[in-house]
């Protein structure tokens, strides 16, 4: 292995730290905005709650 193919990515992760100005425009096509900050935060919530189910589900199959 030689110097270079183990500083590659060292290399290209301090590039994307030190990235002033990222291009956001691919990223803010997956951005859907709520009305309000309400909508947002109990779209949040009932992420959250979907994902406890999901684990207690799951934790319970294992147990049978």
């Amino acid at each position: 292995m030689n110097a270079l193919s183990t500083a590659r990515p060292w290399l290209r992760g301090a590039g994307r730290v030190l990235d002033l100005q990222p291009k956001t425009q691919d990223r803010l096509q997956h951005i859907r905005p709520y009305p309000t900050d309400q909508a947002a935060l109990q779209r949040d919530w009932a992420r959250i709650g979907q994902d406890f189910w999901n684990v207690i589900h799951r934790e319970s199959r294992h147990d049978q």
